[in-house]
């Protein structure tokens, strides 16, 4: 609650993702989202969440990426909690993540669904940030094989407009009030002179701003990824999202700017962009 409101105070709106993955092992012996009766419990949880921390936060995430977590989580094993069950089986988690936004507390956020996309931006790179791209599903069953990403028929679709184009797809097929950029990062190897990070950040955030400006759509926020290299699931501390180096062979684990994060800090303290 403390770091909360220290972060009001200092100006700073805090937006809180709910579940990002992490659960308790009570729970994981029971299947997890596998279990349908995971979204009471999930809803027990945004009740109490809400109790305590309602007063300082005004924007909520509910689950994060539920089709990654599913997938890697219950159908490849290679996420925690490494469980793997059939293709149809992943429907499970799917149906339970929805039903807790319908039965529990997540009623109060208000979330909407729609069932036409499995997914909205799937980008080709070496992660799930780099180079943008749309993605395009269609709502048929293509292969006897019951699995998200047969009955998906996903088709990938470059595009040079990149997050633009993202952006604009989801403001023309969901018609949200606001728009929120909650993940925008690039992985490295972990290196000071990180310009491919800069190029793509400032390519980004123009794609953002043309969205504004020249489209018209309200994108209310924008967070980049991240701040400090961390550990990264299954990757471990190789992969490096951070504009701040850490060194983790360091008892004190050193921060050093990398040249990305003096570029942010003048973008934040200018508002202009490199064209």
């Amino acid at each position: 609650m403390t770091i909360f409101k220290s972060l009001r105070e200092a100006g700073i709106e805090p937006i809180v993702t709910i579940f990002h993955w992490d659960l308790i092992e009570y729970l994981g012996l029971l299947r997890g989202w596998m279990n349908p009766r995971m979204a009471d419990c999930i809803g027990q949880y945004v009740r109490i969440s809400f109790k305590y921390f309602g007063e300082y936060i005004k924007y909520w995430v509910s689950l994060n990426e539920p089709n990654i977590n599913c997938i890697f989580s219950y159908e490849e094993g290679t996420l925690a909690l490494g469980l793997q069950f059939s293709g149809q089986d992943v429907y499970q988690c799917a149906y339970t993540q929805v039903l807790s936004h319908t039965t529990g507390a997540f009623k109060l956020l208000n979330v909407k669904f729609s069932y036409n996309q499995f997914t909205i931006n799937q980008p080709v790179g070496e992660d799930y940030y780099s180079a943008p791209s749309m993605a395009q599903y269609s709502a048929y069953v293509t292969s006897t094989d019951p699995s998200w990403l047969h009955s998906s028929d996903g088709r990938f679709v470059s595009d040079s407009n990149g997050f633009r184009s993202i952006i604009n797809f989801v403001n023309d097929c969901y018609k949200p009030k606001e728009i929120f950029i909650t993940e925008n990062g690039w992985s490295d190897t972990g290196e000071l002179e990180d310009n491919n990070r800069i190029t793509y950040l400032n390519d980004s955030l123009n794609g953002i701003l043309n969205s504004i400006v020249i489209d018209g759509v309200n994108v209310k926020g924008y967070t980049m990824w991240s701040l400090l290299d961390n550990f990264e699931w299954t990757s471990g501390y190789m992969s490096k999202f951070g504009i701040v180096q850490v060194d983790f062979d360091s008892p004190n684990r050193t921060r050093t700017l990398k040249k990305s994060a003096e570029w942010y800090q003048n973008v934040v303290a200018t508002g202009r962009l490199d064209k």
